[in-house]
């Protein structure tokens, strides 16, 4: 795992954490054009027994879609993850983060 990856799996963490508060999300991303088709990644073998794909996605930064790459997570016991997507709505789109759901 290269810095990059990191610094941006840190960034996407940071995200979900902003966005998991209490109450309404304040920074809801809505943009008026869909996401690029999402980008083919080669996951591989899982790097230890029961680790969990968080597949890569696209999220709206600086005006324009930019892609974050897939990564492995510790699983959570109890706890299924569901993948970051966009929602349509109308003429615009709603990103939805990932995030880990009681399962």
């Amino acid at each position: 795992m290269t810095r990059r990856d990191i610094l941006a799996m840190l960034a996407c963490s940071l995200a979900v954490s902003v966005s998991a508060g209490c109450g309404p999300a304040s920074s809801e991303i809505v943009v008026e054009s869909g996401p690029p088709p999402e980008q083919v990644e080669v996951v591989g073998l899982a790097p230890y027994q029961g680790a969990v794909w968080v597949r890569g996605h696209w999220q709206w930064r600086g005006g324009r879609y930019v892609w974050f790459a897939g990564h492995w997570e510790r699983p959570r016991v109890g706890y299924v993850w569901e993948h970051a997507h966009w929602d349509r709505f109308g003429n615009r789109w709603r990103y939805i983060p990932g995030h880990w759901r009681r399962g």
